[in-house]
């Protein structure tokens, strides 16, 4: 086909591709566009893996387009010469474009002065694209293929990736929980203030399967092992697949656990209702429906499973999506997604998220205040900028939660006389031990276990470390900081007093994990079961619509 047959029918088909246009297109990051080339119309889809090849910056690809135009204006043809008339005439000049705005202003008078004042809507409208989803991003397999690029036969040269048809919108995990077997199904349940809430909705067969396990776990433990795993598998009933995937994370069978894992979340992506769109922020699926919890446990279980795998960034992504399917954040993604961000090295994300959730208690997160310093640290760095904001966050985060110091410094740095001198110091020793909460001081330590590493590195690590001691020397001389010391105690003493409610679901859903995340620091939560893991810490607001009966749980207000 020749170069001018090919023009003709990209002309053709051009107009047609734009009334196609996928309606969620308005969903992705503006920042990724590229430079269009003129023969992508005659490429066909590809696979999920091949998205993330887009992370690529093509922008200085040159476009056919115009290299035609370069050589119609070489060639100087008399068209081309009329073209360019036409074109001249029908823009107006400088001078008219000058009367029309004096017109304007004798008519309505000159403009006024821009305020600056925040408008109320526009920080709504920057809250709202915090939290919009990349759809290239919550596929795991795009990170890996960033990170370590395509698979390399013998002979060193890159394997020809597997064509794999996406059977899912927005698919989290590969096509391996694609099944027929009908037992879970969801529906619209309402739609107002321009919110569609979803929600499942289990079968009679599935129903009647469902309170035969929890029979079981109301008399005799369930039948964990070989037996439960086949019957869960050949029946696709997720809770007790969900219980196979903790047994197999409590013995440490980490492998066979993904598997399930993935199955779990593929067949519920399979069931969802055709009109359910993870991406799409005026979607709802409210923990509140013990139908529904299965969807949010599996997803909180599995970004920390990329987490691990250093799939960050999905991590990140399907923490989003968990806030988004419920704002009031029922399983306390906030305690986690400060870990995925600097993970992910999203600095600049963290700062405006959380500035953006000021009105929230996130102030008195201790994981939070800490990551905010460390954020705006990472940027100042980057940007070869001042660090006196970063200071001064960090010094705010050692005044409330002054017990981190000794959690953080490695046995290394420890040796160092100044280092000695500011671990022994009462306000970040017995002053700081004394005044803080049994489960804050449990949080702490898993909050040091997951970011030990970021914190650790060499100069995070002697920035953080000089305003320790700086700290240390002002809390010394200067009563106004003892004052304030004084006051930060008393604010972390009502901290934390009892575990929250969130933050209880959060710990019961990684417990079984935690061998495999945090080699077993996670906190275990009163009164704390195995079998929490498929409902935890149900509450007054939880919706019971087929009158399960649950083993008793500790309630919480939540």
């Amino acid at each position: 086909m020749s170069l001018r047959q090919m023009k003709k029918l990209y002309k053709s088909v051009a107009p047609s591709i734009v009334q196609i246009e996928d309606s969620e297109s308005d969903e992705e990051d503006s920042g990724n566009s590229t430079v269009c080339n003129s023969f992508d119309v005659l490429k066909l889809s590809s696979e999920p893996e091949s998205e993330a090849e887009s992370d690529h910056d093509f922008s200085n690809e040159e476009n056919p387009d115009l290299h035609e135009e370069k050589k119609d204006k070489k060639a100087g043809t008399k068209k081309n010469k009329k073209k360019s008339k036409t074109v001249e005439q029908e823009n107006p000049s400088e001078d008219d474009i000058d009367l029309a705005v004096n017109e304007i202003k004798k008519e309505y008078g000159e403009a006024g002065v821009e305020t600056t004042e925040s408008d109320p809507r526009r920080d709504v409208r920057t809250r709202n694209n915090l939290f919009t989803i990349n759809r290239k991003h919550i596929y795991a397999k795009n990170e890996e293929l960033r990170f370590f690029g395509p698979e390399e036969d013998e002979n060193g040269r890159r394997k020809k990736p597997k064509e794999t048809k996406t059977v899912l919108k927005n698919q989290i995990t590969s096509n391996v929980g694609i099944s027929n077997v009908k037992g879970i199904y969801m529906t619209i349940l309402d739609s107002k203030d321009g919110y569609t809430y979803f929600v499942y909705n289990h079968t009679k067969e599935y129903r009647q399967r469902h309170e035969m396990l929890l029979n079981q776990m109301h008399h005799i433990q369930p039948r964990f092992g070989i037996e439960l795993h086949a019957e869960s598998f050949k029946n696709m009933h997720v809770e007790a697949m969900m219980l196979s995937f903790a047994q197999f994370c409590l013995s440490d069978s980490y492998d066979q656990a993904t598997m399930v894992m993935e199955h779990i979340i593929c067949h519920l992506q399979y069931m969802a209702h055709p009109f359910f769109n993870i991406t799409n922020k005026q979607h709802r699926l409210e923990f509140k429906y013990i139908e529904n919890i299965i969807f949010h446990v599996a997803l909180l279980q599995y970004s920390h499973m990329l987490s691990r795998k250093a799939c960050h960034r999905t991590a990140l992504e399907l923490a989003k999506v968990l806030l988004n399917l419920d704002p009031r954040d029922p399983l306390a993604v906030i305690l986690i997604i400060d870990k995925f961000a600097i993970n992910a090295k999203e600095y600049s994300w963290l700062i405006d998220a959380i500035d953006s959730m000021a009105e929230k208690d996130v102030k008195y997160m201790f994981n939070i205040k800490y990551s905010y310093a460390l954020a705006h640290y990472h940027v100042a760095m980057q940007n070869k900028e001042d660090l006196k904001k970063a200071d001064e966050l960090l010094k705010k985060a050692l005044l409330l939660f002054p017990s981190l110091p000794k959690l953080l410094i490695p046995a290394r740095e420890q040796r160092d006389e100044a280092v000695k001198r500011l671990l022994a110091h009462p306000m970040y020793n017995e002053l700081a031990s004394r005044s803080i909460s049994q489960p804050l001081h449990e949080l702490t330590l898993l909050y040091a276990a997951c970011m030990q590493p970021r914190w650790r590195e060499p100069a995070a690590m002697q920035w953080f470390v000089r305003n320790a001691l700086e700290l240390m020397d002002q809390y010394d001389a200067e009563p106004t900081i003892r004052a304030k010391y004084e006051h930060k105690t008393n604010v972390r003493q009502t901290l934390f007093r009892l575990w929250p409610a969130p933050v209880a679901r959060h710990l019961c859903v990684i417990k079984p994990m935690a061998n495999w995340l945090v080699d077993g620091a996670v906190p275990e939560p009163p009164f704390y079961e195995f079998v929490h893991v498929i409902n935890p810490v149900p509450d007054s607001r939880t919706v019971n619509r087929y009158n399960y009966d649950y083993p008793p749980s500790f309630l919480m207000s939540g």
